[in-house]
């Protein structure tokens, strides 16, 4: 019930940012058919992915457009099986895997968002003056740090009165990008995490925690055990709520989750070739260090044109006019200056005619996502 209110609650406040109506477009020519553009991937951005399905399908009513958070790691192998028309994901395909898919494939970057810690302890840690340092972080997260008021906390929140309580951490179950990220800046900050649990989309953590099933499903176990930690999208723990502990970045400044704190650290973040844009403890003094970012997973090529153009048109709007939606709805945009060379990726969506395609997408993807 708690997972389908955050959601409900965050799409409801994108939509109200939009200043949009509740009311579909009711000009569609009623003997055009409807295609059925099906997606799979991560929840960190679903409810600014739906916001922009809502936006882009008042002005297309002929498309509909599905979509099931499941994770980035089922997204990626939905599309690498060509189970879908596009996926999501908060890792992008690496080289390898974009070469193995014989239609082509493209690493769309749209958008980003500052994983936060979110925490449920009484007092003074209601606030956002709870602080953690690199030693203090790795140190919860590798099990030598069990209690609230260990010294390796306290140092740096001497005003606070830290609880003697156990802390609880809660995890992403499945294979997750938000895992990644993670993961991902731990291995940066801890020589002793990178030789050990490693980074990936799901790893074996080394203290027994609390599992959980995407952010909206984190966000409520945090909000129901005291004492507990988890790691979830900015936007989800802001709707809800919970406080969120600031971190020290590379620079040595405590910074505090926000969409203006995850702007300084994208800008600070080059993209390589292929846009694989990883934003891991960046140097800036404002910037926020643990950065997710968003890409939509698309095909090259497909034997089916009415899939190919509504995607291709749904991704110009994400780029353009969906854009302007994200700051509102606690989610980072792309860099104004990288959006043209981003947006000359969808034009390498094309129709050829007999291009590999599965069965589903020949049906103009009406099937059901994993059978």
């Amino acid at each position: 019930m708690f997972r389908s209110q955050v959601k409900t609650l965050l799409l409801a406040t994108l939509l109200v940012a939009l200043g949009a109506s509740c009311a579909q477009h009711s000009s569609s020519d009623d003997s055009e058919k409807v295609v059925t553009i099906k997606g799979v991937g991560g929840t960190l951005i679903e409810p600014l992915l739906k916001t922009w399905f809502f936006e882009f399908q008042r002005e297309n009513p002929n498309y509909q457009m599905e979509f099931e958070a499941r994770g980035s790691g089922e997204g990626i192998a939905a599309f690498l099986h060509g189970k879908v028309n596009f996926a999501t994901s908060n890792v992008p395909l690496t080289e390898k895997q974009m070469a193995s898919v014989p239609r082509g494939a493209l690493n769309i970057p749209v958008a980003a968002a500052p994983i936060v810690f979110a925490y449920n302890l009484p007092g003074d840690l209601e606030t956002n003056a709870f602080k953690l340092t690199h030693e203090a972080l790795a140190s919860i997260y590798l099990g030598e740090v069990k209690k609230w008021n260990d010294p390796i906390i306290a140092k740096a929140n001497p005003e606070l009165k830290l609880p003697e309580k156990e802390i609880v951490l809660v995890y992403e179950g499945r294979q997750d990008g938000t895992t990644y990220a993670l993961t991902r800046y731990l291995s940066t900050i801890s020589t002793s995490w990178k030789e050990g649990p490693g980074t990936g989309l799901s790893v074996n953590w080394p203290v027994i925690g609390i599992s959980g099933e995407g952010n909206s499903s984190i966000a409520q176990l945090v909000q129901d055990n005291d004492g507990s930690i988890g790691y979830l999208g900015y936007s989800f723990a802001s709707i809800t709520k919970l406080p969120m502990a600031s971190l020290q970045n590379r620079a040595g400044e405590f910074v505090a989750p926000s969409v203006n704190s995850g702007i300084a650290a994208l800008n600070d973040t080059p993209f390589d070739d292929n846009f694989h844009m990883q934003v891991f403890d960046p140097t800036g003094v404002d910037a926020y260090p643990i950065i997710a970012c968003a890409w939509v997973l698309s095909y090259k090529n497909t034997n089916n044109a009415a899939i190919s153009t509504g995607l291709k048109k749904f991704l110009d709007h994400v780029l353009t006019e969906g854009q302007q939606v994200s700051e509102s709805a606690g989610y980072i945009p792309i860099p104004a200056d990288r959006l043209p060379k981003i947006l000359a990726l969808t034009s390498q969506i094309k129709t050829v005619q007999g291009a590999s395609v599965s069965k589903e997408e020949q049906n103009q993807g009406q099937f059901m996502i994993g059978q």
